[in-house]
């Protein structure tokens, strides 16, 4: 399975490492990571790359870039994620953040000079809005205060 067709879930710990997967740190301090669960969201394509945690109801929303959608992950158990629903989406996403129940996801359009959008949702799935902005919305983030989005633009002009 290559990394690009699922979602690994890993832990971090920060400690000596005996893995081979060794950091070498000037405090002799290493960060190890252990995957403890996995989620393939299909066949062939690029699929699971961003996704978002909410601790509040335990999901991860991970952009599904092959199916134009937002898996939504059960990880209450973190060693057995699994898919509890989907989010269409009217476009192909590049990033998604969350905040207070709200979903916020950077999608661009079909026209890669033509302004994209950013759709809000709640965690349960449902649209609350449809704001348009730049061409190429490629990351999106909530401010620290939760008042505001910013979306980080490529912004193509051919």
């Amino acid at each position: 399975m290559r990394i690009a067709n699922a979602l690994i879930i890993f832990v971090l710990g920060i400690g000596v490492m005996t893995s081979p997967y060794q950091v070498s740190a000037k405090d002799d301090k290493a960060i190890t990571l252990t995957a403890i669960g996995s989620y393939s969201a299909g066949p062939g394509g690029k699929r699971a790359e961003i996704a978002a945690y909410d601790p509040d109801t335990k999901r991860i929303f991970a952009i599904n870039l092959a199916l134009l959608r937002i898996d939504v992950l059960d990880i209450s158990d973190p060693a057995a994620p699994a898919l509890e629903f989907t989010v269409p989406l009217a476009g192909a996403p590049n990033s998604v953040a969350i905040r207070d129940g709200v979903v916020a996801v950077a999608i661009e359009n079909v026209v890669k000079t033509s302004p994209g959008f950013v759709q809000f949702f709640t965690t349960g799935g449902l649209l609350l809005s449809t704001v348009t902005v730049r061409a190429l919305p490629d990351m999106i983030t909530f401010t620290p205060n939760g008042k505001y989005v910013l979306v980080a633009n490529e912004g193509r002009t051919e």
